[in-house]
């Protein structure tokens, strides 16, 4: 029952980078970090994406990055969602946005009156009501103000970023008197019963070892010696590029549908990112990454805590990967063992950690054409497309990390209505509701009119940045 004192994390990739400078930014100085950067332990990082959820706001600032700062020393720029083009059998297109909850009216959801305005002939969306997705296919973009009523004022945003400036700005801010940095490879792992006593690394050195976070990749040396694994992994392919451009480009992430996977641009505030997913290996495979899609369901056994890709790896189809590096960087926080007895620590984080990893794949799997389908849903996910496409529910379980209008963005662009709505919503006449639809609909794209292209707005803001930041 000895207190641990002693952090040891393998692995200098984003999930090394983040967890180290979370420990040391949240937890008192009696404890500390060891860093040992590896080798190859941020090969597989593009699978985090270029889309950070709107949450990744007040997880930075946890952290001591304010927006500033992040705008200022990396290349992020803001994003206000994916637009997903010529995707599935029927070459669907749809932007699925970044927005705060959809009103309630007369005690209904919103999405209830928009379907029953449409008629059965027409594709039923709410894109029109939603600013922004208004904003976002406009190119523009401003900071939402709180407490106004306009339109501007129900939009969430995220950021677009680019893993490689993130994790080099991360490990920049790693105090040295709290944070110990090895560049170093390990040689061999001394371990009995999932318990790791001690690493030998390349350089000669010997680490003892109390509690060890093992983020050192996809091949990571540690997993192999304690003979962990990914749960039926599914192999992909992934490729970086990037190429130079005049200005920043829309808030909008734009992924499109290929015929072995997918292809998704992001504009960064000094390039576009191009991400291509191939289920094929690629002709020209020096350039690509090959990684493996899966999880293990018992990342944290003895005193080894499997993390980030030795975890858990799902394609960047929306925010989730980086949304469920942040839940676990949280739980870690939250979690940290106190003693030589971590089987409680343990369980709690096992149960979250899959809890995360359902809901995730889920959101995932339902963007799949699952009508057509005959491989077996999840029961959760059995349950949300029943009750929607048969009363137009929204059903949400606890602590899920998408929320019920995420979700209805996601069916209305798969072409999923409801075969009924909400009979409360006939307590309104149809004058109203088509008076209510078409003010939030003008009301958007005059919105949309006023604000300033993205582009205009972000060299506004870093040049005020950079001359309030100068002065101090």
């Amino acid at each position: 029952m000895s207190t641990i004192h002693n952090i040891t994390i393998c692995g200098s990739g984003l999930a090394g980078a983040l967890a180290a400078l979370a420990l040391v930014t949240r937890l008192g100085s009696d404890i500390s970090v060891i860093l040992i950067e590896t080798d190859g332990s941020a090969k597989t990082d593009c699978i985090y994406g270029t889309a950070a959820p709107p949450a990744s706001y007040d997880f930075f600032r946890h952290l001591d990055i304010s927006e500033p700062e992040l705008l200022l020393e990396t290349n992020t720029a803001f994003s206000l969602g994916t637009e997903f083009t010529n995707w599935g059998h029927n070459k669907r297109s749809w932007v699925q946005s970044f927005h705060r909850a959809l009103p309630i009216i007369e005690g209904v959801g919103f999405h209830h009156y928009a379907a029953r305005h449409t008629p059965a002939d027409k594709d039923y969306t709410l894109a029109p009501y939603i600013m922004s997705v208004q904003a976002a296919k406009a190119g523009v973009f401003a900071h939402p103000p709180e407490g106004e009523n306009i339109p501007l004022a129900a939009v969430e945003y995220g950021y677009h970023f680019s893993h490689k400036a993130l994790t080099s700005f991360v490990l920049s801010r790693l105090p040295k008197d709290r944070v110990k940095r090895i560049k170093a490879n390990i040689k061999s792992v001394h371990a009995e019963d999932q318990t790791v006593t001690a690493l030998t690394l390349t350089t000669g050195e010997e680490v003892a070892v109390e509690f060890c976070i093992d983020a050192s990749g996809q091949d990571s040396s540690i997993s192999t010696a304690l003979g962990r694994k990914l749960r039926s992994p599914r192999e992909i392919w992934l490729q970086e590029t990037s190429q130079a451009q005049s200005k920043l480009g829309a808030p909008l992430r734009r992924l499109a549908e290929t015929e072995t996977g997918w292809q998704a641009q992001t504009s960064l505030q000094d390039m576009m990112h191009v991400l291509t997913l191939s289920t094929a290996k690629p002709a020209n495979d020096a350039s690509a990454t090959l990684a493996r899609l899966g999880r293990n369901e018992t990342p944290w056994r003895g005193n080894c805590l499997s993390f980030g890709h030795c975890a858990a790896a799902l394609e960047p189809l929306s925010p989730a990967p980086l949304m469920l590096l942040h839940r676990a960087i949280e739980r870690l926080v939250e979690l940290i063992p106190i003693s030589a007895d971590m089987d409680f620590e343990a369980r709690e984080y096992n149960r979250r950690f899959n809890e995360d990893y359902v809901h995730a794949q889920i959101f995932h799997d339902a963007m799949q054409e699952t009508e057509s389908s005959n491989a077996p849903l999840h029961p959760k996910l059995e349950t949300k497309l029943t009750q929607f496409k048969s009363r137009g529910i929204l059903v949400q379980y606890d602590l899920e990390p998408f929320a019920a209008e995420d979700w209805a963005m996601l069916h209305c662009g798969m072409r999923r209505r409801p075969e009924r709505y909400d009979p409360l919503a006939d307590r309104l006449t149809n004058a109203q509701v088509e008076n209510m639809l078409a003010n939030f609909k003008s009301a958007n794209k005059a919105m949309a009119l006023k604000m300033p292209p993205h582009d205009v707005y972000m060299s506004g803001l870093l040049k005020y940045l950079k001359g309030k930041y100068a002065k101090r």
